[in-house]
């Protein structure tokens, strides 16, 4: 016992004596490898308290008992390793401690081991060296005195490993900024690479501030409101008044179905589009991305960006798509400019004139489209950014570190729209644990519930509904969607989808549902390049977290334009639009000096599709 009292040691750590200047990562290793912290451990471990207790998972928003247990025991394992590799002189006292902390935690959360407390914890373990044998009685003469300073040391702990175990994920950043304070100091280091290397490092830590969820987490931690008296009200009004100016976004989207019955999109939710495959669902979410930049001017400001994100056709594909959408132009004659435009800058060899002020007709014709479709909609106030990404290799952390990579060149994320769910991947380290879809999309449909809340964004994605929902004696509902029912649970906003062609494109049922004058139709002849490209198409809230769950329209799907349509007027506008560019572009692709043939709609049969397989 003599031995023991003589071993008490100090309440500094043994690598107080750290090596001077050390970089980043090591000084934040050396902060977490110190006897303080794993005296804090053993503390915690030996006082009669479960770490899984409902209290400590509270607090700790940890679900499964044992998680706590092993994040500690990985934390020591991971310390333990790196002070192995280490040339610290005391590393030896240092491994020591731990493998005694990692004994004593075994001993705790093992029901069928002996209890160990601070009673006995010097007893059992009377063989190690004096220096441990000397924390370890430091400790049981210093115990946890009751639950509350037991739960607080439990979050201080797991919050200290969660943070680390962040910060350890970034190391490139930190060895980064070491590597810039040290070339820094070289006299004939030249400053423009100096310059490259710190526009690298900044990049690479926005790339990485989605993984600091913990701080994220504390910045948040704050989300709550006080009344009380008129000087709460006054503290409220302020923070109300903050998060209006900063955080908050509506959009109208020029669809009655949205703005009537669910007062637009809101910043902060989560919306779905849900439908059978093949009925124009992507084509759909194009045309709300567009309304939503055309008909909300007044929201933006310089540096504000529309993303969308597609994980199924390549960017080109989709930039056809936007073109038609976006431009009015007729679907048939985009497919014919890019096809031209390939053989022309293929046979002139012109895109090194692009540079260049070039008068090159090819160029200027595909200048001309991309302002007069997109420029026009955007009206150079809000960046519409389009992304393609590989299916089932994204997840909602690469889209976070995209969106944080898009401040470095000056833009503010204001909405994003991601095609689609199905084909994501979980941010969770754990996602090949998940062995069906329905876990995994609810796990995905959750990171989006964050990110819509922490970017203060609306988020808009696309799922797949079985194929009974195309079964129009059915009336569609959130039954019908595929995969996983945790979509529905966990989804602010969900509108089913799908084409009607049983419904007449005259019909009084589409007369009451859409606005305008029905006569327009009157001026559509009824081939294939008229009446026969329009069809009805049914969108139907299935769930409003605020707004009509139930409330149904029938519109207009446009085969010609892409457009999908409400209103009779713009309808007729916009085809007439694209019946005259259509001529336009067509006698300007002739006048190109390539040998592409130009297709001809009026040569398609009746049951042609002119965008068959463009249609999701």
């Amino acid at each position: 016992m003599q031995q023991i009292q003589q071993a008490v040691m100090p309440t500094t750590g043994i690598i107080a004596n750290q090596p001077a200047n050390i970089g980043l990562k090591d000084s934040i290793f050396f902060k977490m490898a110190s006897v303080e912290f794993i005296k804090k451990i053993i503390n915690v471990s030996l006082y009669q308290g479960d770490f899984d207790s409902k209290d400590t998972l509270a607090i700790m928003e940890i679900d499964k008992q044992s998680d706590i247990a092993v994040l500690i025991t990985d934390f020591l394992k991971h310390i333990n390793k790196q002070i192995k590799k280490s040339n610290h002189n005391q590393k030896f006292q240092l491994q020591s401690l731990i493998n005694v902390t990692l004994q004593i935690i075994h001993l705790k959360t093992d029901i069928s081991s002996k209890i160990i407390t601070y009673n006995n914890v010097v007893h059992e373990f009377t063989s190690i060296d004096p220096t441990t044998l000397g924390v370890l009685n430091h400790i049981s003469q210093n115990p946890i005195s009751n639950n509350a300073e037991f739960n607080d040391s439990i979050e201080s702990i797991c919050k200290s490993i969660q943070i680390f175990n962040e910060l350890m994920t970034i190391d490139n950043v930190l060895v980064g900024i070491d590597s810039i304070c040290s070339k820094s100091q070289l006299e004939d280091f030249p400053i423009l690479s100096l310059a490259s290397d710190y526009h690298n490092v900044i990049c690479d830590a926005y790339n990485s501030l989605s993984s600091l969820t913990s701080v994220a987490t504390q910045e948040s931690a704050a989300d709550f409101l006080t009344f009380k008296d008129e000087l709460s009200v006054k503290v409220a009004i302020r923070e109300i008044s903050s998060f209006l100016t900063k955080s908050y976004n509506h959009y109208m989207t020029n669809y009655s179905i949205f703005d009537e019955h669910v007062s637009g999109l809101e910043s902060s939710s989560v919306h779905i589009i849900a439908g059978p495959s093949n009925h124009a669902k992507s084509i759909f979410m194009i045309n709300l991305a567009r309304n939503i930049i055309k008909y909300n001017h007044d929201q933006f400001d310089a540096g504000d960006a529309i993303v969308f994100i597609t994980l199924e056709d390549d960017i080109h594909k989709l930039l056809r798509r936007i073109i038609s959408v976006f431009g009015g132009y007729d679907t048939v004659r985009v497919k014919d400019l890019f096809t031209t435009l390939s053989t022309y800058f293929q046979n002139h060899n012109q895109i090194d004139k692009i540079n260049t002020g070039s008068t090159d007709p090819g160029i200027n014709l595909l200048q001309k489209i991309l302002t007069e479709a997109l420029v026009k909609i955007t009206g150079s106030k809000v960046s519409f950014i389009i992304k393609h990404c590989n299916e089932n290799s994204f997840s909602m952390r690469d889209c976070i570190q995209f969106m944080d990579k898009l401040k470095t060149t000056g833009h503010k994320v204001k909405g994003l729209f991601i095609d689609y769910l199905d084909v994501m991947k979980s941010s969770a380290s754990n996602y090949d644990s998940y062995k069906d879809d329905y876990n995994l999309h609810g796990e995905i449909l959750q990171e989006m519930r964050t990110a819509a809340r922490n970017f203060a964004i609306p988020i808009v994605t696309i799922t797949q509904n079985a194929r009974s929902s195309e079964n129009v004696q059915q009336e569609l509902s959130n039954s019908v969607i595929g995969d996983s029912y945790k979509k529905v649970r966990y989804a602010d906003y969900i509108y089913m989808i799908r084409q009607r062609p049983d419904i007449d494109i005259i019909s009084d049922q589409l007369k009451q549902d859409m606005k305008g004058d029905p006569t327009i139709l009157s001026g559509f002849n009824t081939g294939i390049s008229g009446l026969g490209r329009l069809v009805p198409f049914e969108v139907k809230i299935t769930k409003a977290k605020d707004g009509d769950r139930g409330a149904k329209k029938i519109h207009i799907f446009s085969k010609q334009t892409l457009g999908i349509y409400d209103d009779y007027s713009i309808l007729q506008q916009e085809t007439m639009r694209s019946n005259t560019s259509s001529v336009s572009m067509l006698n300007e692709l002739q006048n190109l000096d390539c040998t592409t043939e130009i297709s001809n709609i009026e040569s398609l049969d009746v049951d042609d599709d002119p965008i068959e397989g463009l249609i999701l």
